[in-house]
């Protein structure tokens, strides 16, 4: 059965891909008032230039709950001190430390009970274990919702079958996120805005309270692109512009659907004569942050390259951003370079600049075209 783009997109993302997880039992617990009997300890030292060590914190704080958070004051140390040490110990083993950025009242740390419900949270399109702002990520589990329920209409809600999720980020400021889909075993949604980078706890609510949570690493970019199978791997979910010489458009797939196969398989992509260029337009999530085009390359990788790759052969992008009609989808476009005739089965690497001073960058899940 085939698909028209504009379906394969929502497929990709409101659908649910099936996530092999060992079902864990679901626990209840308290989420204000503490946990009797579990003491947090928390403790600031001073070493001066002459090795000597002096603890100037050492504050113990009792029936501290999962989510307990023990700040500590900066203050001034006095130019003595060579160098500052935090530390923080629970009483009872079974705690996730995650820590705080750290403000003009000080730095802390948040106890997180590992006896908490998990889930997991994934980029969407890459299935990398990474989040951003804005982006589009999966959340995967058991008994994360009783029924099944998509999103049907702009502004997304914030509530889908019941339930709720909530990212509390690196500074510990909380906000709830926009929801595309949820089932029992996979709720989407829409990373909010503005997220600090650091860890950031992901919650799952209901009308009762906590029900799961899990911990992410906040990002500047996480770049993934969508696949037409939507599991991360193969053919890109991405159409082509070709530029003809009278200076007509036309949209074509990169995939089509095998019935025998059960999957979708690349549409080769040729140079015609009355073809005067040919735009590759790939769809994810990840990277609207960025400020140009600029820093956005494209690497492009015949099949015969992939044991022994040359020097990278970057074509940079025209744009790169937000996708204008569907929540958390960005988009990028790109030139196909006439030196890809031939090349059959072609790897698509992206690269966003993360700090282009030294040569650092964020990469996307690989995926591919096919040009004949």
């Amino acid at each position: 059965m085939k698909r028209s783009l504009f379906s394969l997109l929502l497929f990709l993302c409101l659908t649910p891909t099936i996530w092999a997880q060992e079902r864990g039992r679901v626990l209840d617990f308290v989420t204000g008032q503490g946990v009797p009997g579990v003491a947090v300890t928390a403790t600031k030292s001073c070493t001066n230039p002459f090795g000597q060590t002096t603890t100037f914190i050492n504050a113990t704080l009792t029936d501290a709950d999962g989510r307990y958070s023990v700040s500590y004051p900066i203050g001034s140390s006095g130019s003595s001190c060579l160098t500052s040490t935090l530390g923080l110990s629970v009483s009872k083993t079974g705690y996730t430390l995650l820590s705080r950025k750290a403000n003009s009242e000080g730095g802390n740390f948040v106890a997180l009970s590992d006896s908490l419900p998990r889930w997991q949270q994934v980029s969407a399109a890459s299935y990398g274990p990474a989040a951003t702002s804005d982006m589009i990520a999966a959340g995967f589990g058991t008994d994360l919702a009783t029924q099944t329920e998509s999103a049907t209409s702009v502004p997304l809600p914030t509530t889908l079958a019941g339930k709720t999720v909530r990212i509390q980020d690196f500074t510990g400021t909380e906000r709830t996120a926009q929801l595309l889909f949820a089932s029992p075993s996979q709720i989407n949604f829409i990373m909010p805005a503005d997220l600090e980078a650091g860890a950031a706890i992901v919650s799952l609510n209901d009308d009762k309270g906590l029900t799961r949570v899990g911990i992410v690493t906040v990002q500047k970019f996480v770049p993934g692109i969508f696949t037409a199978n939507a599991d991360g791997k193969g053919v890109a979910a991405a159409v082509i512009v070709r530029v003809l010489k009278n200076g007509q458009q036309r949209y074509e797939a990169v995939a089509r659907y095998d019935d025998s196969a059960q999957r979708w398989l690349p549409v080769p992509i040729a140079f015609t004569p009355e073809t005067e260029r040919i735009v590759l337009v790939l769809f994810g999530t990840g990277w609207r942050q960025v400020a140009s085009p600029q820093e956005v390359g494209i690497d492009f990788i015949a099949a015969d390259e992939r044991e022994t790759p040359g020097p990278k052969r970057l074509t940079v992008a025209e744009y790169a951003g937000k996708q204008p009609s569907i929540p958390g989808l960005d988009q990028i476009n790109v030139e196909l370079p006439r030196s890809l005739i031939g090349k059959g089965e072609t790897d698509v690497l992206v690269t966003i600049s993360g700090n282009p001073h030294f040569g650092f960058g964020f990469n996307a899940n690989r995926v591919q075209i096919s040009v004949q």
